[in-house]
Order: structure tokens, then C-alpha cells, then sequence
């Protein structure tokens, strides 16, 4: 697993965030190494930490089959554990994919996805479209209920304090005094 950080959070406009997005790179690391066993995900799979439009925290990109990469975006969580409980989503959709219980394919120029062997329009599943749908799909489900699980099974409360200086500081956002 490589973990890299956006240059337009080492160089560009979102600098402020530099210096949590360090952080969370030891602590993805140190985290994955604990689940590696739990999860299937590829040994080149790559974790970037960088800004992501839209409103979405996370997001596991496949190409052929394969988990190639996940995203994750650090201002759109408030602390560590909500950070790496979105990282453990993501490796549940490699997970899926690896495991081939999902998969993506085209079908009249439609993409389409297999769950567990039912198949499902994807269009009617994403989340800028439907969020009901894609909220409740199973796939969705399943990497909630599993990311949540390895979480409180691994996280470790002093972790905060030791990645990030306090229980509920806010990882990214800039803190300006209030006169």
C-alpha cells in the first residue's frame, strides 16, 4: 500500500491542511497493517489524501476488476477515527472487488453493477442522483457495517491525542479568533 498526499495540499490551496494530512498518513498505515488480514485489497493499491469535489468523503476507484486507488478527504470528517472508519469503507469496496463478489461491466452502453451475483443499474445507485438508493444499496450497507466493526475493534482512543493533539479536534479546518 502506497500513501501519498495531493500537491494541492503539500503546494496549493489547501496547505493549512499539510500538516494533519502527515498525520493521517502514519496513522493509515499503522491501521491497515492491523486489518491487513481482514480485508483482501491489492499489494499496489494506492491511498491518496487530497480534496475531492462533490460531497463525499470517500471514494474507491477500480479499473478492470481491480481496487487501483482510494480517496479519501480529510476535510470532510472531524477527527482521526472518522477519517480511518472511511478509509476501512473503502477497503471494504476492494474488499468486494477482490473477493470478486462485486463487479462493474457494460451493458448497452450502460454501466452496470453485480453484487453477489444480482445486478443492478448503476446508474440508479449513485449518490449525486439518488442517495436513497446508493445509501441503502447492500454494497453501501455492508461497508458501513463492516468499517464500523473494525473500527471499534481496532481503534485505539489515545490515538487522537497521539496523531492529532486532543479527543475532538477538528483535523483540517482553518481556526480563525472570534473578536
Amino acid at each position: 500500500m502506497n500513501i501519498t498526499i495531493a500537491t494541492s495540499i503539500q503546494y496549493g490551496n489547501y496547505k493549512h491542511i499539510l500538516p494533519a494530512a502527515k498525520s493521517l498518513t502514519m496513522m493509515i498505515q499503522k491501521y491497515c497493517f492491523r486489518i491487513k488480514g481482514e480485508l483482501k485489497w491489492s499489494p499496489d493499491l494506492k491511498v491518496v489524501i487530497r480534496p475531492i469535489k462533490g460531497n463525499i468523503s470517500g471514494r474507491a476507484i477500480t479499473r478492470d476488476g481491480i481496487c487501483k486507488s482510494i480517496e479519501v478527504d480529510p476535510r470532510r470528517m472531524f477527527n482521526a477515527r472518522e477519517v480511518l472508519e472511511t478509509v476501512f469503507h473503502e477497503l471494504v469496496h476492494c474488499d468486494q472487488h477482490e473477493t470478486e463478489r462485486m463487479r462493474f461491466f457494460k451493458e448497452d452502453r450502460r454501466w452496470m453493477r453485480e453484487y453477489e451475483g444480482v445486478v443492478y443499474n448503476n446508474d440508479l445507485y449513485r449518490s449525486s442522483s439518488n442517495y436513497d438508493n446508493y445509501y441503502n444499496s447492500p454494497w453501501e450497507v455492508e461497508a458501513r457495517a463492516v468499517a464500523k466493526e473494525l473500527i471499534d475493534k481496532h481503534w485505539v482512543d489515545s490515538d487522537q491525542e497521539k496523531y492529532f493533539g486532543g479527543a475532538n479536534k477538528d483535523l483540517t479546518r482553518k481556526v480563525y479568533p472570534s473578536y
